[in-house]
């Protein structure tokens, strides 16, 4: 979804193939020229096919809201330096 299709989105016809895939955790790999490394490691870690290892949506919005945060802060100060010059 961050990529902005499903992970399995090859697999909708094939029911096993599909779960075969949930289980064992087998996605395409996040595009890094596109999504960020801190983007990247969020989705790996809520992705954890060991569920004692898997980071729950707590943790996925307390880490997406701190990008999005420092994403706004970052623009803002491009913002008042466009706006100074």
């Amino acid at each position: 979804m961050a990529a902005l299709q499903s992970p399995f989105v090859n697999e909708t016809k094939n029911l096993y193939s599909l779960v075969k895939k949930i289980v064992a955790s087998e996605y395409p790999p996040i595009p890094s020229n596109l999504y960020s490394g801190e983007l990247r490691a969020l989705v790996a870690v809520c992705m954890d096919p060991n569920p004692m290892k898997r980071r729950d949506t707590s943790y996925a919005c307390t880490v997406a809201t701190q990008m999005y945060e420092r994403f706004v802060r970052s623009s803002a100060c491009k913002a008042n330096t466009l706006a100074s010059t």
